[in-house]
């Protein structure tokens, strides 16, 4: 197993081998180190106890090799540090950036139409109110108007009643005239 270190970013490690990069939380690299150690204890002491040592060490070195490749694979999955994670991220992120914006434009369009409606149904209640007082006025103008056409009118007592009668006299004289004079098409007043 050839591992060369590239660069030390995002992550503490990032390893190339056959062309992949594999980037390596330094926790994990750790938690790798002591789970070797504890292979690698039981190993030596096998291998003391051996006769074969040559066989021993490359046995010892696939297992130490193999353990390190399942715990390197099993971390780097849970860590979430590959490419297409942050892409992941990135894009939920520029999603969320756009529903938030278009929820805002939503809300600085609809400013204006909720003013208007606001000022329309005040516009009508203040409609409806000066309507409501000047029916009321209207109708005690209709009453009070019933009231006086009722009954002709009668000249007030101790006044010349002759008076009276030559003024209605005269009204309805120019009433009489103007009639004829108004159904004329040439005539201009």
């Amino acid at each position: 197993m050839d591992f060369n270190i590239i660069n030390a970013l995002p992550f503490d490690y990032t390893f190339m081998k056959d062309n992949a990069t594999s980037s390596i939380d330094i926790n994990y690299v750790h938690l790798l180190f002591f789970h070797l150690l504890a292979i690698g204890g039981q190993m030596m002491l096998n291998w003391m106890c051996t006769p074969n040592h040559v066989q021993y060490q490359n046995h010892m070195t696939k297992c130490i090799v193999d353990a390190g490749e399942a715990i390197i694979g099993t971390k780097t999955i849970w860590k979430g540090n590959k490419p297409w994670s942050k892409s992941i991220m990135k894009e939920s992120s520029k999603i969320k950036e756009q529903i938030s914006k278009s929820q805002l434009e939503k809300h600085q369009h609809m400013i204006p139409y909720m003013k208007k409606l606001i000022h329309e149904i005040q516009g009508i209640k203040h409609q409806q109110d000066i309507n409501k007082f000047s029916g009321k006025v209207n109708s005690d103008k209709a009453h009070l108007l019933a009231k006086t056409f009722a009954e002709p009118s009668q000249p007030p007592k101790g006044v010349d009643e002759k008076y009276y009668e030559m003024a209605e006299d005269e009204i309805k004289f120019k009433v009489a005239i103007s009639k004829p004079l108004e159904l004329d098409d040439n005539y201009v007043c």
